[in-house]
């Protein structure tokens, strides 16, 4: 999955799917490839989701009027 479609997901789905890769790695017995290949995944949702939290924090420090 690209970076442009985890961003068309809600932070919960993105979240969803960090812990989903989590499980993944945990208990399969993949090999070095695929276990790369899903690191890069993983960090890409971390990216999406710290870049969600901060449009969440803008948003509220507008409501709130902290900026």
């Amino acid at each position: 999955m690209t970076k442009e479609e985890l961003k068309e997901l809600s932070l919960e789905e993105v979240m969803k799917k960090l812990s989903d890769i989590d499980k993944e790695l945990d208990f399969e017995d993949a090999s070095i490839d695929e276990t790369i290949s899903k690191f890069e995944e993983a960090k890409l949702c971390y990216e999406v989701c710290q870049e969600k939290l901060e449009e969440i924090k803008s948003h509220v420090d507008e409501i709130t009027g902290d900026e």
